[in-house]
């Protein structure tokens, strides 16, 4: 990630889905990759791991700014700014709601 995006502070490294994508080397080449099967690009199940997942609106689109299409996992510091404190749950059995009620 660092030969990717050199000179970039820890925390602005991959802090928002556009620089993970580069930091990563993540690129259109990887588009309809079947990411729940090994292979150049996949996601593996991480055991043992307590999380909450977190939802918010997108910054940076103009249709749909209003829905909640933006995950993350909650007081991760490599959040973009104006997510990390963001007051809805997307975790498993809840539905959206105001965590600050």
């Amino acid at each position: 990630m660092r030969r990717l995006r050199p000179s970039v502070p820890d925390l602005a490294l991959t802090n928002g889905p556009g620089k993970l994508t580069k930091a990563l080397g993540i690129d259109k080449s990887l588009n309809e990759i079947d990411m729940t099967k090994p292979g150049v690009l996949f996601v593996k199940d991480a055991k043992n791991v307590q999380i909450e997942i977190m939802r918010s609106t997108r910054i940076g689109i103009r249709v749909g700014k209003e829905r909640l299409w933006r995950f993350y996992v909650l007081g991760n510091e490599y959040v973009s700014n104006g997510h990390a404190s963001a007051k809805y749950s997307a975790g498993i059995g809840h539905d959206a709601r105001n965590l600050s009620a």
